[in-house]
């Protein structure tokens, strides 16, 4: 596969970020000069340089975050820009969905989730994969201090060492085990492979 070359290759040993899409195409994002490039088969076909509504973020970004084909960029001021697919969530910011106050951004392969300085979450993309959650859901999305994330799905760590799952339910985006429920209490660490979780409980020390 070709890749088109950035316009000025010079400026690549000065760079302050730098992100990939998840995807078989993989999208390079320059925040220092608003440079990204494709490979030619992309389907997106989009030009060299960033959207421009992205462009007011260069100088204040913290983290770059993606999904299949999109991504999502946090400023220092806790707003996040996205560009992309809209269907990997490339239009979170203009979708209705109140990207303010935000301290952390995970992603699956097909959508984000983004922690709020409050402890609340907001998420968007792919409906069926984790951009959407139920009420019952949201509901359990308070006092969170985490969220790690595998290919298909988001997991949240409250305060209390209790666990909220979401995304798809067979890559651990739900527990429905009852000796599985009874075990994730006291968590205080989440680590994600493709497909699954595995978390780790405090110690517990017995007489």
């Amino acid at each position: 596969m070709q890749v088109a070359k950035p316009t000025q290759p010079t400026l690549l040993s000065r760079l302050e970020h730098i992100g990939t899409t998840k995807g078989t195409y993989s999208l390079y994002s320059l925040q220092s000069y608003e440079s990204c490039w494709f490979p030619r088969s992309f389907r997106l076909q989009n030009p060299i340089n960033f959207p421009s509504h992205v462009r007011p973020a260069q100088g204040h970004v913290q983290q770059i975050s993606s999904t299949f084909e999109a991504f999502a960029a946090l400023r220092s001021d806790g707003q996040v820009i996205c560009w992309g697919d809209p269907f990997f969530g490339g239009n979170g910011d203009s979708s209705g969905v109140e990207l303010t106050n935000i301290q952390l951004i995970q992603s699956t392969s097909w959508a984000f989730a983004a922690l709020r300085s409050d402890g609340t979450v907001v998420t968007w993309g792919s409906a069926n994969l984790g951009g959407v959650v139920s009420e019952q859901v949201q509901a359990q999305l308070v006092d969170v201090e985490g969220i790690e994330s595998n290919g298909w799905a988001f997991v949240a760590l409250r305060s209390d060492g209790s666990l909220v799952c979401w995304g798809d339910a067979e890559s651990g985006g739900m527990v429905e085990e009852v000796w599985a429920q009874r075990e994730l209490v006291d968590v205080v660490e989440v680590k994600g492979t493709e497909r699954a979780f595995t978390a780790v409980r405090a110690a517990t020390w017995r007489r």
